[in-house]
């Protein structure tokens, strides 16, 4: 089992696509969606209310990635400066997926997996995106996995407290295939009052 830091003692945190898509949307236009609801809910108040709150401020991590796939979402123009004036509450730091990412994202690829599963891996997600009838499903896959490698550069500078995402279907088996910590954004934790619980530790369940 991986242990997440409490809310109140994050310090770095990454934010997947998903996530700022959800910080960004109406929760009302999904009324037959209760998981969407949720997810939306929760993301706004943990950066409205929660993170917004706090005295030390955060480091906020954007793959560049992210901001190309927002652009291409028609999110508004400037989108580097945007995000920077969504997540005020915290300092934006842009990771950009260069020549030595690219290289640690190969190098994990067979650390993890090795070539034959990699193969079988990368194929049985492909085949779960195309299934929910997304037709990039496989540009979406190697957007990703590049995320995620930008995650990593991170995590192996000891400057990675967690992943925030809300996409189980890709990204988070590539997060723990890379040992990586992570939160799905449902598994934000809430205390009695259905308030977020900034004060409990996080358990995340281990890979099956």
């Amino acid at each position: 089992m991986t242990q997440i830091k409490a809310i109140k003692d994050w310090k770095y945190i990454f934010l997947d696509t998903s996530i700022i898509i959800d910080y960004l949307s109406d929760a009302t236009k999904y009324p037959k969606n209760l998981d969407q609801q949720n997810r939306i809910k929760k993301i706004q108040q943990l950066f409205d209310e929660v993170l917004a709150e706090k005295e030390d401020k955060i480091i906020i991590y954007i793959a560049t990635i992210t901001l190309a796939e927002l652009t291409k979402l028609k999110v508004p123009d400037k989108i580097s400066k945007e995000m920077i004036e969504l997540f005020s509450f915290g300092d934006v730091m842009f990771v950009e997926f260069g020549t030595q990412t690219a290289n640690i994202l190969q190098d994990n690829l067979e650390k993890y997996l090795g070539e034959g599963q990699k193969h079988q891996f990368l194929a049985e997600l492909t085949t779960i995106r195309k299934n929910n009838g997304e037709m990039s499903a496989r540009q979406w896959i190697l957007d990703d996995l590049k995320i995620v490698a930008c995650a990593k550069t991170r995590s192996d500078l000891g400057k990675l407290d967690l992943i925030l995402t809300s996409d189980t279907k890709t990204f988070v088996p590539f997060a723990k295939k890379f040992q990586l910590p992570y939160l799905n954004s449902l598994d934000i934790p809430l205390d009695i009052f259905g308030n977020i619980d900034i004060n409990v530790t996080i358990n995340i369940q281990p890979q099956n």
